[in-house]
Protein backbone atom coordinates (compact mmCIF):
# COMPACT_ATOMS: atom_id res chain seq x y z
CA UNK A 1 0.00 0.00 0.00
CA UNK A 2 1.04 3.60 -0.58
CA UNK A 3 0.08 4.53 2.99
CA UNK A 4 -0.18 1.34 5.08
CA UNK A 5 -1.99 1.46 8.42
CA UNK A 6 0.35 2.31 11.27
CA UNK A 7 -1.04 -0.33 13.63
CA UNK A 8 -0.16 -3.40 11.54
CA UNK A 9 2.16 -5.97 13.12
CA UNK A 10 4.73 -7.46 10.77
CA UNK A 11 5.56 -11.13 11.31
CA UNK A 12 8.54 -12.34 9.25
CA UNK A 13 8.36 -15.79 7.66
CA UNK A 14 11.04 -18.41 7.12
CA UNK A 15 9.43 -19.21 3.75
CA UNK A 16 11.58 -22.24 2.95
CA UNK A 17 15.07 -23.39 2.05
CA UNK A 18 15.61 -20.77 -0.66
CA UNK A 19 15.14 -17.85 1.75
CA UNK A 20 17.27 -19.10 4.65
CA UNK A 21 20.10 -16.60 4.08
CA UNK A 22 17.73 -13.62 4.04
CA UNK A 23 15.93 -14.85 7.15
CA UNK A 24 19.21 -15.37 8.97
CA UNK A 25 20.37 -11.84 8.12
CA UNK A 26 17.19 -9.91 8.81
CA UNK A 27 15.57 -11.90 11.61
CA UNK A 28 17.74 -14.47 13.37
CA UNK A 29 20.82 -12.22 13.49
CA UNK A 30 18.83 -9.01 13.99
CA UNK A 31 15.93 -9.90 16.32
CA UNK A 32 15.66 -6.43 17.83
CA UNK A 33 15.34 -4.59 14.51
CA UNK A 34 12.29 -2.37 14.07
CA UNK A 35 10.68 -4.77 11.59
CA UNK A 36 10.87 -7.52 14.25
CA UNK A 37 9.29 -5.45 17.03
CA UNK A 38 6.13 -7.57 16.89
CA UNK A 39 8.15 -10.50 18.27
CA UNK A 40 6.33 -13.02 16.12
CA UNK A 41 7.61 -15.39 13.45
CA UNK A 42 5.91 -17.63 10.91
CA UNK A 43 7.32 -21.00 9.87
CA UNK A 44 7.47 -22.38 6.34
CA UNK A 45 4.92 -21.78 3.59
CA UNK A 46 2.78 -24.69 2.28
CA UNK A 47 5.21 -27.45 3.14
CA UNK A 48 3.05 -30.09 1.41
CA UNK A 49 2.87 -28.28 -1.95
CA UNK A 50 5.17 -28.53 -4.97
CA UNK A 51 6.27 -25.06 -6.04
CA UNK A 52 5.97 -23.80 -2.47
CA UNK A 53 8.20 -24.76 0.50
CA UNK A 54 7.57 -28.46 -0.29
CA UNK A 55 9.64 -30.29 2.33
CA UNK A 56 9.66 -33.37 4.49
CA UNK A 57 8.78 -33.33 8.14
CA UNK A 58 12.43 -33.99 8.96
CA UNK A 59 13.65 -31.00 6.94
CA UNK A 60 11.00 -28.74 8.47
CA UNK A 61 11.96 -29.88 11.96
CA UNK A 62 15.65 -29.15 11.30
CA UNK A 63 14.95 -25.70 9.85
CA UNK A 64 12.79 -24.70 12.79
CA UNK A 65 15.29 -25.98 15.35
CA UNK A 66 18.10 -23.98 13.76
CA UNK A 67 16.40 -20.75 12.72
CA UNK A 68 13.15 -20.31 14.67
CA UNK A 69 13.49 -21.96 18.07
CA UNK A 70 16.41 -19.67 19.08
CA UNK A 71 14.08 -16.69 18.53
CA UNK A 72 11.58 -18.32 20.87
CA UNK A 73 14.14 -19.31 23.49
CA UNK A 74 16.31 -16.19 23.53
CA UNK A 75 13.91 -13.41 22.50
CA UNK A 76 10.43 -14.73 23.38
CA UNK A 77 9.10 -14.64 19.82
CA UNK A 78 5.55 -15.94 19.28
CA UNK A 79 5.88 -18.92 16.91
CA UNK A 80 3.35 -19.76 14.20
CA UNK A 81 3.40 -23.27 12.74
CA UNK A 82 4.32 -24.21 9.18
CA UNK A 83 1.36 -23.78 6.86
CA UNK A 84 -0.11 -26.40 4.54
CA UNK A 85 -2.64 -26.23 1.75
CA UNK A 86 -6.18 -27.35 2.56
CA UNK A 87 -5.70 -30.54 0.50
CA UNK A 88 -5.97 -33.78 2.52
CA UNK A 89 -2.18 -34.14 2.37
CA UNK A 90 -1.88 -31.02 4.55
CA UNK A 91 -3.35 -32.57 7.66
CA UNK A 92 -1.44 -35.80 7.11
CA UNK A 93 1.79 -33.78 6.95
CA UNK A 94 0.94 -31.89 10.14
CA UNK A 95 0.01 -35.07 12.02
CA UNK A 96 3.41 -36.54 11.14
CA UNK A 97 5.13 -33.31 12.16
CA UNK A 98 3.45 -33.36 15.55
CA UNK A 99 4.50 -36.98 16.06
CA UNK A 100 8.07 -36.82 14.75
CA UNK A 101 9.11 -33.32 15.87
CA UNK A 102 7.65 -33.14 19.36
CA UNK A 103 10.34 -30.84 20.79
CA UNK A 104 9.51 -28.13 18.24
CA UNK A 105 5.79 -28.87 18.29
CA UNK A 106 5.55 -28.25 22.03
CA UNK A 107 6.90 -24.71 21.57
CA UNK A 108 4.61 -23.68 18.70
CA UNK A 109 2.13 -21.08 19.93
CA UNK A 110 -0.47 -21.12 17.13
CA UNK A 111 -1.40 -22.95 13.94
CA UNK A 112 -1.30 -21.36 10.49
CA UNK A 113 -4.20 -22.34 8.21
CA UNK A 114 -4.65 -21.75 4.46
CA UNK A 115 -7.96 -22.30 2.67
CA UNK A 116 -9.09 -21.79 -0.91
CA UNK A 117 -12.63 -22.80 -1.85
CA UNK A 118 -16.07 -21.28 -2.28
CA UNK A 119 -18.19 -22.73 0.55
CA UNK A 120 -18.24 -20.81 3.84
CA UNK A 121 -19.73 -23.71 5.79
CA UNK A 122 -16.92 -26.04 4.73
CA UNK A 123 -14.38 -23.31 5.52
CA UNK A 124 -15.71 -22.80 9.05
CA UNK A 125 -15.73 -26.56 9.66
CA UNK A 126 -12.14 -26.80 8.41
CA UNK A 127 -10.85 -24.08 10.73
CA UNK A 128 -12.74 -25.51 13.71
CA UNK A 129 -11.40 -28.99 12.99
CA UNK A 130 -7.80 -27.76 12.99
CA UNK A 131 -8.31 -26.05 16.33
CA UNK A 132 -9.92 -29.12 17.88
CA UNK A 133 -7.32 -31.50 16.42
CA UNK A 134 -4.23 -29.57 17.50
CA UNK A 135 -5.57 -27.65 20.51
CA UNK A 136 -3.78 -24.43 19.60
CA UNK A 137 -5.03 -20.98 18.55
CA UNK A 138 -5.52 -20.44 14.81
CA UNK A 139 -4.07 -17.86 12.44
CA UNK A 140 -5.80 -18.00 9.04
CA UNK A 141 -2.92 -16.59 7.03
CA UNK A 142 -4.27 -17.12 3.48
CA UNK A 143 -7.77 -17.59 2.16
CA UNK A 144 -9.97 -16.54 -0.74
CA UNK A 145 -13.21 -17.33 -2.52
CA UNK A 146 -11.28 -19.34 -5.10
CA UNK A 147 -11.93 -22.66 -6.84
CA UNK A 148 -8.73 -24.55 -7.70
CA UNK A 149 -10.63 -27.72 -8.63
CA UNK A 150 -11.94 -26.73 -12.05
CA UNK A 151 -15.34 -25.45 -10.92
CA UNK A 152 -17.01 -22.08 -11.33
CA UNK A 153 -15.33 -19.12 -9.67
CA UNK A 154 -17.15 -16.80 -7.29
CA UNK A 155 -18.85 -13.77 -8.77
CA UNK A 156 -18.06 -10.31 -7.40
CA UNK A 157 -21.13 -10.49 -5.14
CA UNK A 158 -20.38 -14.04 -3.98
CA UNK A 159 -16.82 -13.03 -3.10
CA UNK A 160 -18.03 -9.99 -1.14
CA UNK A 161 -20.52 -12.12 0.82
CA UNK A 162 -17.88 -14.83 1.41
CA UNK A 163 -15.32 -12.36 2.71
CA UNK A 164 -17.80 -10.51 4.94
CA UNK A 165 -19.27 -13.68 6.43
CA UNK A 166 -15.88 -15.21 7.16
CA UNK A 167 -14.46 -12.09 8.78
CA UNK A 168 -17.56 -11.80 10.97
CA UNK A 169 -17.28 -15.46 11.96
CA UNK A 170 -13.55 -15.21 12.69
CA UNK A 171 -14.14 -12.24 14.99
CA UNK A 172 -16.62 -14.30 16.99
CA UNK A 173 -14.30 -17.28 17.53
CA UNK A 174 -12.05 -16.90 20.56
CA UNK A 175 -9.58 -19.42 19.13
CA UNK A 176 -9.00 -17.42 15.93
CA UNK A 177 -6.28 -14.94 16.85
CA UNK A 178 -5.62 -13.49 13.40
CA UNK A 179 -6.77 -13.73 9.80
CA UNK A 180 -5.45 -12.33 6.54
CA UNK A 181 -7.38 -12.64 3.27
CA UNK A 182 -5.51 -13.14 0.01
CA UNK A 183 -4.93 -10.54 -0.77
CA UNK A 184 -3.58 -7.10 -0.16
CA UNK A 185 -1.19 -7.12 -3.13
CA UNK A 186 -0.96 -5.91 -6.71
CA UNK A 187 -0.44 -9.37 -8.27
CA UNK A 188 -2.97 -12.01 -7.28
CA UNK A 189 -0.85 -14.94 -8.53
CA UNK A 190 -3.68 -16.83 -10.18
CA UNK A 191 -6.25 -16.22 -7.43
CA UNK A 192 -9.67 -14.91 -8.47
CA UNK A 193 -8.96 -11.15 -8.83
CA UNK A 194 -12.22 -10.06 -7.22
CA UNK A 195 -10.62 -11.09 -3.90
CA UNK A 196 -8.11 -8.27 -4.28
CA UNK A 197 -8.19 -5.81 -1.37
CA UNK A 198 -6.41 -2.88 -3.03
CA UNK A 199 -6.79 -0.76 -6.15
CA UNK A 200 -3.82 1.24 -7.41
CA UNK A 201 -2.05 0.80 -4.09
CA UNK A 202 -4.94 1.98 -1.91
CA UNK A 203 -7.57 0.06 0.09
CA UNK A 204 -10.69 -0.71 -1.93
CA UNK A 205 -14.31 -1.27 -0.93
CA UNK A 206 -13.72 -4.92 -0.02
CA UNK A 207 -10.81 -4.02 2.27
CA UNK A 208 -12.87 -1.29 3.95
CA UNK A 209 -15.85 -3.62 4.41
CA UNK A 210 -13.69 -5.97 6.51
CA UNK A 211 -11.18 -3.62 8.15
CA UNK A 212 -13.70 -1.03 9.29
CA UNK A 213 -15.74 -3.52 11.31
Amino acid sequence: MKNPPSNVTFCPMLWGHKHVNSFRKHVLNNPNAEQNSGKCVMAMNEVNQKGQADMSVGDACSLMREYIMPLKQDHDFYVISPSTTSAPSGKRWMNNFRKECSDVWSKIDAMSVHYYDTNVTAFKEYVQDWHETYNKPIWVTEYACQNFNGGKQCSDLETFIFQKEMSTWFDRQSFVEAYAPFGVMQQMQGVNPNNQMTSNGSPNILFDAIASR
